[in-house]
């Protein structure tokens, strides 16, 4: 369970630079999940980023892969205090990991999360998403929701 713990202070950031962090991590969420498979024309090149896949278009695989890069992405938001971006991006891993297919709240008995040994890494990935959350929440002063993170941290590693 890597907490990211050299982090500097700063003051919670607003609106503004909220919304901003979060476009920025989608954007390199979904840069860091398009796999370069070709080389594309600077005619054909555009702009804008690729759009992420939602976790419901993704592999069991992929899923905890693409969970595994925003804790990266979050870690390296924590360690430059941009508390937003790294709690998006946390926020995204935990989203990615907590997909289950079904519908109307049920989960799909046929669901198989990938074997035994893809359920022991990702419960330890969620763990380290949410004390790496707690983290952020304690820098921006958020002891309640930090504690909550923690609890749900412990549920999973119990």
């Amino acid at each position: 369970m890597a907490v990211p713990l050299d982090a500097e202070m700063s003051p919670p950031a607003g609106p503004a630079s909220e919304a901003a962090a979060v476009e920025a991590a989608a954007q390199e969420a979904a840069a860091a999940q398009a796999a370069p498979t070709e080389e594309v024309s600077s005619a054909e090149a555009s702009s804008d980023p690729p759009e992420p896949k939602q976790p419901e278009e993704m592999t069991v695989e992929e899923r905890s892969a693409f969970a595994a890069k925003c804790k990266d992405i979050g870690n390296r938001g924590f360690k430059n205090g941009e508390w937003d971006y790294a709690l998006l991006a946390y926020d995204e891993g935990l989203r990615y990991l907590e997909y289950a297919p079904g519908a109307e709240g049920m989960v799909d008995p046929l669901f198989d999360h990938g074997g035994a040994q893809r359920l022991d890494d990702d419960t330890k990935l969620a763990v380290s998403l949410f004390l790496n959350k707690a983290a952020v929440l304690l820098k921006t002063g958020d002891e309640r929701r930090a504690a909550d993170c923690c609890t749900q941290a412990l549920a999973f590693d119990a």
